[in-house]
C-alpha cells in the first residue's frame, strides 16, 4: 500500500513519511539494507519527520552497521536542525533525547567515555522515561568500574519504557540478568 502511494505522486511531505514508515516496515522484518535506504529518501524532508528518518537511520548505522563515525555526524546536524522546526517543547525535547541518546551510544562503542556520559545524561535530562539512555549510561558505568551508578541505571533502564526497540529490549533484559546477579 504504501508502494502505491507513492505511486500516486503525493508532494515532498507525504512522500518523506511514506519512505519513512517503509524504513520501519522495512527494520520491524529485519531488512535493514531497505530500511536504511528508504530511511534516506526520508531524511531529505526539511521537518521533523526528516529529522526523525535521519535518527533512525544513524542508529542503524550504531547498531548494524558499525560506522559510528557517519552515525555522529549525521546526527549532529539533525540536532541542529532542531531548532530550526516547529515543535511544542514535549515534541522537541523527545526529538533531542533521541538523538542524545544515540549520539552517546555512538560515543559508548568507541570507548569515548566523557563523551558518551554527558550526551546520555542530556538525554536523560530531556525524557527520563525512556530506557534507552539509562541502559547505555548502565553499560557506560559497568565499563568504568562504578557499581553503585551502574545499579542505579540498570534499576532505571529495567523500570523504564522500551519503546518497542529491539535493541532496548534486549538491554533490559540484560538489567534484568545485571539485577537478579545482585
Amino acid at each position: 500500500q504504501f508502494v502505491q502511494a507513492l505511486n500516486l505522486k503525493p508532494d515532498a511531505e507525504t512522500r518523506a513519511t511514506i519512505h519513512y514508515n517503509l524504513g520501519i516496515l522495512y527494520e520491524d522484518s529485519e531488512n535493514f539494507e531497505q530500511a536504511l535506504a528508504e530511511y534516506k529518501r526520508a531524511m531529505q524532508d526539511n521537518g521533523y519527520v526528516g529529522i526523525d528518518a535521519t535518527n533512525n537511520f544513524a542508529r542503524l548505522q550504531i547498531w548494524q552497521q558499525r560506522n559510528y563515525d557517519i552515525a555522529i555526524n549525521l546526527l549532529l546536524k539533525a540536532l541542529q536542525r532542531t531548532e530550526n522546526i516547529d515543535l511544542d517543547e514535549t515534541e522537541k525535547n523527545s526529538l533531542q533525547s533521541v538523538l542524545y541518546k544515540n549520539l552517546g551510544w555512538a560515543r559508548l562503542e568507541q570507548n569515548r567515555y566523557q563523551d558518551a556520559e554527558n550526551y546520555l545524561q542530556k538525554a536523560i535530562k530531556l525524557d527520563d522515561k525512556q530506557a534507552a539512555p539509562h541502559c547505555l549510561l548502565a553499560q557506560l558505568m559497568q565499563k568504568q568500574k562504578d557499581d553503585t551508578n551502574a545499579l542505579i541505571s540498570w534499576k532505571n533502564c529495567r523500570n523504564a519504557e522500551s519503546g518497542g526497540l529491539p535493541e532496548v529490549q534486549v538491554w533490559q533484559t540484560d538489567a534484568l540478568d545485571y539485577l537478579n546477579a545482585q
